[in-house]
């Protein structure tokens, strides 16, 4: 088993305390950057290293959680094939989280603080008036230990390390150590996080090498292509030109970042004698400080563009980076890469972001017609996207939801299948109630703690039981919604009730009346409304705003209204988008996105459909049209929100 060594690199603007010290944030642009993004939590970052302080008070907000996993119990409660992983992994353990591992004696080495000193660069809080700021103030920081607190790991173990990060969905995975060998361990983990779309950040290392004539790893190994990315960062001094200790070589080098002098957060240390509380550490040199710069930069670009996979970050962080030969004169041309541009790379980021939006689907439907397509339509009207599932045939299509840029969850006409799609691919496909189920059922994607889970429920007259599934094919729980042994319609919708990176679910009957239900992805019943109509009711709802917010219409009605309910009170708030229904029952979809064309606020769409005309209105939460077409009647409305549109 081959070794890799650590290589101890460690030889708007925000109110934090230490942000004065962190000059070379100025230097990289950063404060016209984040005018443009601070970060955002829908972004993983996974930190492969010796583990992190989880509770440090500038990082724990920050700290990645998977509320699906019930810590120190010995159980993998979530059955994603890691032991209490609440907090990331600790892949030399084979479980628990990834915390850092020190004694008394050695808290203050540099080893047992490295993960933590690399988290805080990547994504110390922001703003919060303590201590160092990361180049992102907001993300999900997903600690993984796989390296000792000396700097020992072996490769095995650091590929297991990267897998767990794949399964985990992260975006970004900062690799801040080399060694001299690598191994089809190491080989098969990085590509297969190239091709889940993943974004590789690794350091040159300090050894002062040509990577050209003695190739390190895991910076200079050779991959095919995919949607991800491997990027290999050396390290500058604040005038750019080559640190002392940082290896170089074009054949592995893409990025420089600045790497000496750096301050971030470290272990938290009391002493016990005056009581004072160390949470920072200074003069950090290295090319493993460098390299989470680029990660940094790279999870505020995700945050601005999140269509962008590893490979279109690569390619924004590279083309907006400066050339730095002149500054290197004693090497070869192109041997440390080009100078990481933060301010650069969020301007492209946003530009990119603003040719998207003017393709971005705001719901979809399908036609009756064969071959089956879904359609995606902006706010005029007008048609931006079809996606034909692979051309299948027997597709019921009445049940389809988006999680970010994924279209999924196709139910199988007649044969009880369910379909998962991710960019128009067929990527799964299973049977939540067995071969022989052949009723309809209604799907929903949920968010669940940096995973994507499929939440299943029978249709009209198949029972009450929601079952979430991963969407791999692996039932993970089940609980009942009702008990009153009526075989109803119902609706479905999902809700970030507590902004906590997990959807809760909303659920009401559909064809008849009933209250409105919140429950969490383990079935317990957090909330309940009364109906504010007679009948049956559609469900939609906000979680970007303030305070949540939650819509519900009266379906198949002759009235057609639609409510806005505040969470915390019994009563309709506000009625808007009341349709003239010419006499006719109307049937109502809702569907909310969040437009980032309008800074993120969000829309309302109102799907209706009658015997006498058909069309879609667009509202602002406070009931303000912002927009209407119509649509042909003789189409199957999906009325489902897209995330946008495709980066290739």
């Amino acid at each position: 088993m081959s070794l890799l060594i650590i290589q101890p690199v460690l030889a708007l603007a925000p109110n934090d305390a230490e942000y004065v010290y962190q000059t070379y944030l100025k230097q990289l642009g950063a404060e016209s950057a984040w005018d443009i993004s601070t970060g955002s939590r829908d972004v993983i970052v996974a930190v492969i290293d010796t583990g992190v302080d989880i509770s440090h008070q500038d990082l724990v907000e920050n700290i990645f959680v998977n509320y699906g996993e019930i810590p120190n119990d010995g159980r993998d409660n979530d059955n994603n094939g890691f032991i209490d992983d609440q907090y990331g992994w600790d892949a030399i353990l084979g479980r628990g989280s990834g915390l850092a591992n020190f004694t008394a004696d050695d808290i203050h080495k540099l080893g047992p603080n490295h993960g933590t000193i690399v988290a805080g660069i990547i994504g110390a809080v922001g703003n919060n008036a303590l201590g160092t700021t990361g180049v992102a103030w907001q993300t999900r920081l997903l600690p993984v230990r796989a390296l000792t607190k000396n700097g020992d790991g072996s490769t095995k173990i650091i590929a297991q390390a990267i897998e767990y990060a794949i399964k985990m969905k992260a975006d970004i995975i900062n690799l801040s150590f080399v060694g001299a060998q690598t191994d089809s361990d190491l080989q098969s983990s990085l590509q297969h996080a190239l091709e889940a779309g993943i974004l590789v950040v690794t350091a040159s290392g300090n050894d002062s090498v040509n990577l050209d004539n003695e190739p390190h790893f895991p910076i200079c190994s050779s991959l095919q292509n995919g949607a991800g990315a491997l990027l290999g960062v050396s390290a500058v001094d604040e005038f750019y030109a080559r640190a002392p200790f940082a290896s170089y070589g074009s054949n592995c080098v893409d990025l420089s970042a600045l790497g000496v002098n750096l301050r971030s957060t470290r272990v938290k240390y009391v002493n016990q004698a005056t009581g004072d509380i160390y949470l920072t550490i200074g003069g950090l040199d290295g090319t493993s400080v460098a390299a989470p710069l680029v990660a940094g930069v790279a999870a505020l670009v995700k945050s601005a563009l999140p269509q962008a996979k590893g490979k279109k970050i690569s390619e924004i962080l590279i083309n907006t980076a400066k050339n730095i030969d002149d500054f290197n004169t004693t090497l070869a041309p192109g041997s440390m890469g080009k100078l990481l541009r933060l301010d650069a790379a969020l301007a492209e980021a946003k530009r990119l972001e603003n040719i998207i939006k003017q393709t971005q689907n705001f719901f979809v439907y399908k036609k009756i017609s064969a071959p089956v397509a879904f359609s995606g339509y902006n706010i005029a009207g007008q048609l931006t996207a079809m996606v034909d599932l692979n051309g299948l045939k027997d597709l019921a299509g009445s049940e389809t939801d988006f999680i970010r840029d994924d279209l999924a969850q196709a139910q199988i006409f007649n044969t009880g299948r369910l379909a998962v799609s991710q960019s128009g691919s067929l990527a799964f496909s299973f049977y939540p109630y067995g071969q022989n189920y052949k009723k309809p059922f209604k799907i929903i994607l949920l968010k669940s703690g940096g995973n994507t889970v499929v939440g299943v429920m029978p249709a009209s007259g198949g029972g009450d039981d929601m079952q979430i599934w991963s969407v791999d094919g692996r039932k993970l729980g089940q609980f009942r919604i009702f008990s009153d042994k009526i075989r109803s319609g119902y609706s479905l919708s999902k809700i970030d009730w507590n902004n906590d990176g997990m959807d809760e679910i909303l659920v009401s009957r559909s064809d008849r009346k009933s209250d409105i239900r919140l429950y969490d992805q383990r079935g317990h019943l957090l909330k309940k409304w009364d109906n504010p109509f007679g009948g049956g009711l559609t469900l939609a709802a906000l979680s970007d705003q303030e305070q949540p917010v939650i819509m519900a219409a009266e379906n198949n009605s002759y009235r057609a209204q639609v409510a806005i309910l505040n969470p915390d009170k019994n009563f309709v708030v506000q009625f808007f988008g009341t349709l003239n229904t010419r006499g006719a029952k109307t049937e109502i979809n809702l569907v909310s996105w969040q437009d980032r064309q309008f800074k993120n606020f969000s829309r309302v769409a109102v799907v209706y459909k009658n015997s006498r005309e058909a069309g879609v209105k667009f509202y602002s939460p406070e009931g303000i049209l912002r927009g209407f077409f119509s649509a042909n009647r003789a189409d199957k409305f999906i009325g489902t929100a897209s995330q946008g549109g495709q980066l290739e």
